[in-house]
């Protein structure tokens, strides 16, 4: 057993937005010895080479997670959680802390960013130095009602704006209050009369698409990022696969006969690499 105990990092990110995280909660994740995190969540958010498991329920000791977590503390590494929002804000969360604190494994933990804060930059709205939040809903993949006004014009003339889905290529901002049983953010005030036009996100030029992504699993990051600058939403299903070259006699055969050639056309980077 090694001298130094790895300790669990409680994490938290934007189930809608996950790469929308604090570089605080990346490079714990990057600098872990084992990441537990739902099976949807992108393995752009830590480690590649990291051993993942798939875990949503709270975790204990009775289970086989528990134990390989456990093993990775007592090698003296870390342990990052990933949860959709802040960690204490969610019930798993909350039963993971009680476990490891009655286990007496030490934690930290790392918020995500608020939704009010996501909601109004995304849309373009320039929230006040002390934004006051007059009511919060459950938050996460239920309902949620986020109130912040500003504190200088709380009065019922005053302008407000909904925004349901900030930061997506979903994202919808109008000034109608949606209903309860919906997601959305309701920003008022002063704030809400200097937004933004047009909006930075929803002129960008590709929002509110989605976009197939046929590359393989390896390239399809790099095209995905990219969509997603342009305000798209990309879908990965890889269509190929890239395999070592089935006739490496001929390949070098044609490498023989280049001379004879004024000109070689590839029709993909994967070629290229392949010749």
């Amino acid at each position: 057993m090694t001298s130094r105990r790895g300790r669990v990092i409680l994490a938290g990110y934007s189930p809608d937005l996950p790469d929308l995280v604090c570089v605080r909660a990346l490079e714990r994740a990057l600098a872990s010895g084992l990441i537990v995190a739902p099976r949807d969540l992108p393995k752009d958010l830590g480690n590649r080479s990291t051993i993942w498991l798939d875990q949503h329920e709270p975790m204990n000791s009775h289970d086989e997670i528990w134990q390989q977590v456990t093993e990775t503390l007592r090698q003296g590494q870390n342990v990052l959680r990933w949860f959709p929002e802040t960690p204490l804000a969610t019930a798993s969360g909350r039963k993971d802390a009680d476990a490891l604190r009655d286990a007496g494994i030490p934690i930290e933990l790392v918020p995500t960013i608020p939704i009010e804060l996501t909601a109004a930059t995304f849309a373009g709205v320039p929230l006040p130095e002390t934004p006051r939040v007059l009511a919060m809903s459950g938050t996460g993949s239920g309902s949620e009602i986020t109130i912040t006004t500003d504190p200088e014009t709380c009065d019922d003339s005053a302008a407000t704006l909904t925004i349901q889905h900030p930061g997506t290529p979903r994202q919808s901002t109008n000034g109608s209050q949606v209903p309860a049983e919906r997601r959305g953010t309701l920003l008022g005030g002063n704030c809400a009369e200097r937004r933004l036009r047009p909006n930075w996100f929803e002129s960008l030029p590709l929002f509110g698409q989605r976009i197939l992504v046929t590359r393989t699993i390896a390239q399809a990051p790099v095209l995905s990022r990219t969509l997603r600058e342009l305000g798209a939403e990309p879908v990965e299903l890889p269509a190929i696969d890239i395999i070592p070259d089935p006739f490496p006699e001929q390949t070098r055969k044609a490498v023989d006969d280049l001379p004879d050639y004024d000109w070689v056309v590839f029709t993909s980077t994967n070629g290229v690499q392949v010749f």
